[in-house]
């Protein structure tokens, strides 16, 4: 921690802060634009916005956003190469050659917000496997396409098993990583298509009370990961026609 907390001293001597009504936004001027900065802010708002609608829930302080260039990004956070940005309680965003709000970029924004939401409403003790399935969820994606993918691979016993992916995903390959995204965004998909995104919103806060996944899942949906596993493989193979 604290050689981060020096490297992100050395790099962000000399950037500058801008405020929003929700967000404090750091950037090292020469790099971007204020048009671009004025509508990152506004999409973040807007984000801010519909995750308060789906999450039913309203963080307390404002987040910090701090935009890099993608060598000071790697630099700062030392996150792995298969990483797109990284929230570890500020969202840190490489923005190199973006001179616009992208659909891509702002897929990025929307998913590191998230973890934003999420972390707060569990008290920091969600898993990594809900977190980044309610942040894929959030920015938009579907299992649909790797669903006969998914399906043979639960059917096998050949995937990672959800008490695996209750930790940090950092020291994942790239191959391993897809497995775990995968994996985390099919089982919340699951769960909020079964039983409603307002049990995402109990299962967090079960875990901001201090129980375990496992007990949270049985108290909010009566599974454990076993049976949420093959509740859900049957629901993929009948999705993909296997």
């Amino acid at each position: 921690y604290l050689a981060r907390a020096e490297r992100e001293s050395k790099a962000e001597s000399d950037f500058s802060q801008r405020e929003s009504s929700h967000f404090n936004l750091h950037f090292e001027g020469k790099e971007t634009s204020e048009n671009f900065r004025r509508d990152l802010l506004a999409t973040l708002d807007s984000d801010y916005d519909d995750l308060v609608r789906d999450l039913g829930y309203a963080p307390h302080d404002n987040i910090t956003v701090t935009l890099y260039t993608q060598q000071v990004f790697f630099d700062v956070t030392r996150a792995p190469s298969w990483s797109g940005a990284l929230n570890d309680g500020k969202l840190r965003i490489p923005v190199s050659g973006v001179a616009g709000v992208t659909s891509e970029l702002g897929r990025v924004l929307k998913h590191e917000l998230a973890h934003s939401f999420v972390s707060q409403m569990s008290s920091n003790r969600c898993p990594t496997w809900l977190n980044e399935g309610i942040a894929q969820l959030e920015e938009g994606k579907s299992s649909a396409s790797n669903g006969r993918v998914l399906a043979q691979l639960f059917a096998a016993g050949a995937e990672i098993p959800y008490n695996m992916l209750e930790g940090n995903f950092l020291s994942f390959s790239n191959a391993e990583a897809t497995v775990a995204y995968a994996e985390s965004l099919a089982a919340v998909e699951y769960i909020r298509d079964t039983y409603g995104m307002g049990d995402v919103q109990r299962i967090l806060e079960r875990l901001s009370q201090g129980s375990s996944t496992e007990a949270a899942l049985r108290a909010i949906i009566h599974s454990d990961y076993r049976q949420l596993q093959d509740e859900m493989t049957r629901d993929l193979a009948g999705k993909s026609g296997k």
